[in-house]
């Protein structure tokens, strides 16, 4: 054996300490009696001790070669984490009957060991739960967020060589001929020497700390009934000080599995890990190789316990453990799994070699909307009766110049959160390396319009991308017309749709006065190709909710609609609808309603918009997108608001035979529409909404949400309704519940007194009494707490 102390452990022999002799040392040195059960240890040994049936430890016992340092190190992590990271769920250090952390006994073979004992955590290995992309994810993450939390913990033992530090991979060149399999070892000689000449050198310019550096799959444990939970990251015996990009690369090749799966898997665990402790461009770049190198080691490792006669308590053969996945490794290549990893680390595509202001800022708040009104306007509007001067955003929260925070129950731009991290990081790091036009080749754009097709039913899934929810309503309603060869529009009373000319007109909640005599009133004053059908309220319409047949009824005033366009000779081409029916107040639709006229419409010959600029991404909670609620099928789809979380994006989903029907005939091309930053921002929206779970947390926040804004209005003559999906909910504020006259003085009091209390609401509805809530998806049950009894005090 050399005796290069890197090298020093290999050949280390686990103690041989018997159960029995492992509850007599728990009983003497920490006063804990129990029974003892053998667990795994490459080079030492460790023991489970259930104390009762409601705790139980663990008895760690070191080989005779780890001196006092190296245990030291090892506890005073652990007490470091518990103490600034206790988000890091890791065992804690149980002290001696003497009150010192770790003890000195003789081993049955007359050597020295030492000992300490720490408590065991809940769950079980993800080794027994079985990996899956989900939980892969959660470890990766609670690997990054312990890296995370041992910055600043530093420990001379930190410095001590450790020969699983693939940094030391060159120093086990002469036992490379001793591999008996002829592929792998070629396969490792080639991998040292690229290590060694190209990766090594660069490793040192990297962000280095101290490392867990044995994120693997029976050092990570979950919730059983919830594999996807963490519950706890334990072994802390090869910690070393080495570079954040080892630590990422140690998770990524210990979690894998090393099948088909390898690759998506790879994805996890760095995505994971990335979440919580950003890396940078040059550390991802490197995690493929690095990846190698820990299986070139480990094979290595192997072979030289064989040499000198080292067996590991389950007899472990290396070569059969780190064989198979580094082939499939070496098989996916270099390109491939960088590629995939910058992607779903939303890294831009790969080119090779506040503080606050202080004090009360009233006078700046004056200030700086006198300055607004210069530049903007007079008449464009502020919400609030004291204007709000934000500074700052954060996940459910916006920050004003004076630093106080208020809840954003109303945004539903920052659609999964303002500044969500991954988000910031996907357009940061896009806009560090390319931002064009869509006249060029780049890989976001094509890639999103996949994702979006693929969670779209039926054909839908060609793409036309433009800058906001306006221009793909202006397009859509373009598309509708040339494809159907009719001109005529038709639109429910009381919508809104956007602020182009085309799209304008068909927006009557943009003019209310236009019909305050009632529906329709305003049409012949209006122009000849626009039709409106009446809005399907059941709270104040000619049906209500109580009626089975309430969808229907409303729905057959399409027929004098599309007569009356007939008629005009202007026949309907397009019926455009808002999932949400957000500016008719935030309507329970009847069943039938959306459906029926769309059947009418298009047995005359026109094409269904579903206008999903305020509905869509799962804000319903029941679906995706809103037009699934309704049970139809659009020939478009259009996107805006929320897409990418507050980078200017919107897009027209409709069928490849319609797009080539269009743009056979019709040129389109938007300058910004579908550039790389704002696709890069998308795509890190669809990635935070689905592994995050925000269209289920919408069902359920907003059920929760509801129900308890019923509780608190029950009996207060001034709440006429409240209804609403997912995390869209709309409060009716009215003079009396009998007559449901609308009351926008109260709901004007109501929303300024929440802003005032730090919650934020708007108004909306055609007599703007409508409290308009509608968060962002990762509004949870505490934050509805505090609307709730906020809410609750206003009234």
């Amino acid at each position: 054996m050399s005796n290069d102390p890197a090298l020093k452990f290999v050949g280390a022999h686990p103690p041989a300490f018997t159960e029995e002799q492992a509850q007599s040392l728990s009983e003497e040195y920490f006063g804990i009696s129990g029974t003892a059960n053998p667990l795994w240890g490459e080079r030492d040994q460790n023991f489970k001790i259930i104390h009762d049936s409601h705790s139980g430890y663990v008895l760690k016992i070191s080989n005779d070669r780890e001196d006092a340092r190296a245990i030291d190190f090892q506890i005073g992590a652990l007490r470091h984490l518990a103490t600034n990271a206790p988000s890091v769920a890791v065992p804690q250090v149980v002290p001696l009957l003497s009150g010192d952390l770790y003890g000195t006994v003789e081993g049955p073979n007359g050597v020295t060991h030492r000992i300490h004992l720490v408590t065991l955590l809940d769950g079980v290995t993800l080794d027994d739960a079985g990996p899956s992309t989900v939980n892969l994810r959660a470890a990766g993450f609670q690997a990054g967020i312990a890296t995370v939390g041992l910055r600043g913990f530093f420990h001379a033992a930190a410095g001590d060589d450790m020969f699983w530090d693939i940094r030391h991979l060159g120093k086990y060149a002469t036992y490379v001929p001793e591999i008996s399999d002829d592929a792998i070892r070629r396969r490792v000689q080639d991998i040292m020497s690229t290590f060694c000449d190209d990766v090594l050198p660069g490793l040192a310019g990297l962000r280095s700390q101290i490392i867990h550096y044995d994120t693997n799959r029976g050092n990570v444990l979950v919730d059983p009934d919830n594999p996807g939970t963490v519950t706890g990251l334990i072994d802390f015996g090869d910690m070393i000080h080495g570079s954040i990009a080892q630590d990422a690369a140690v998770a990524a090749a210990e979690l894998v599995r090393s099948d088909a799966n390898m690759l998506d898997d790879l994805v996890a665990v760095v995505s994971g890990y990335d979440r919580a402790c950003p890396l940078e461009d040059a550390e991802i770049n490197l995690i493929y190789d690095l990846v190698a190198a820990r299986y070139a080691l480990g094979v290595l490792i192997g072979v030289t316990r064989t040499l000198h006669g080292i067996h590991s308590v389950d007899n472990i053969d290396y070569l059969e453990l780190f064989g198979p996945p580094l082939d499939s490794l070496l098989n996916l290549g270099r390109d491939t799994v960088r590629k995939a990893l910058r992607s779903a680390c939303r890294f831009p595509e790969y080119c090779p070699p506040v503080p606050l202001p202080a004090g009360t800022n009233h006078s700046m708040t004056r200030d700086l909307a006198s300055r607004r009104r210069g530049v903007l306007g007079e008449e464009l509007p502020l919400s609030y009766d004291v204007p709000l001067h934000t500074v700052r955003g954060e996940g459910v929260w916006l920050f004003d110049v004076d630093g106080r925070r208020y809840l954003d129950c109303y945004n539903n731009v920052p659609h999964v959160g303002h500044c969500h991290p991954h988000v910031v990081r996907a357009l940061a790091r896009q806009a560090t390396a390319l931002n064009t036009n869509s006249r060029y080749l780049y890989e976001s754009i094509i890639e999103y319009a996949e994702r979006i097709g693929e969670l779209m039913p039926g054909d839908l899934g060609a793409c036309l991308f433009v800058n906001s929810g306006s221009e793909a309503n202006d397009i859509a309603l373009r598309m509708a017309k040339e494809c159907s060869g009719q001109d005529g529009a038709l639109i429910v009373d009381g919508a809104y749709h956007g602020i182009t000319n085309e799209i304008y007109a068909l927006s009557p909640a943009a003019e209310w006065g236009m019909h305050a005599g009632g529906t329709n009133a305003h049409v012949s004053e209006h122009r000849a190709d626009i039709e409106m059908v009446e809005s399907p309220d059941t709270v104040r319409g000619r049906f209500n909710a109580e009626d089975a047949e309430a969808g229907a009824k409303y729905a057959a005033d399409a027929d004098r609609a599309i007569a009356t366009l007939d008629k005009a000779g202007h026949p309907v081409g397009a019926f455009m609808v808002d999932s949400a029916f957000s500016t008719n107040g935030i309507l329970d639709v009847p069943t039938g309603y959306v459906s029926g006229i769309s059947d009418r419409v298009r047995a005359s010959g026109g094409m269904i918009i579903a206008d999903e600029v305020q509905y869509g991404f799962g804000r319903s909670g029941e679906n995706l997108w809103g037009f699934q609620n309704h049970e139809i099928q659009p020939d478009f789809v259009t996107l805006g608001k929320p897409i990418g979380n507050g980078i200017a994006i919107g897009v027209v989903v409709t069928t490849p035979q319609i797009l080539e029907r269009f743009t056979r005939t019709k040129e389109f091309f938007s300058t910004f529409g579908g550039n790389p930053v704002a696709c890069n921002a998308a795509l890190a929206v669809l990635d935070v909404i689905e592994q995050e779970g925000l269209m289920e947390n919408a069902r359920d926040t907003g059920q929760y949400l509801r129900e308890g804004l019923r509780s608190v209005s029950a009996g207060n003559a001034r709440i006429g309704d409240v209804r609403g999906k997912g995390l869209f909910i709309g409060v009716d504020i009215v003079t009396d519940p009998d007559t449901m006259t609308p009351d926008q003085v109260e709901a004007s009091r109501i929303k300024n007194y929440l802003r005032n209390s730090g919650c934020l609401v708007g108004t909306d509805g055609i007599g703007g009494n409508i409290l308009k809530i509608r968060p962002p998806l990762v509004f949870r049950r505490d934050h509805a707490d505090m609307l709730i009894e906020t809410f609750a005090a206003a009234l």
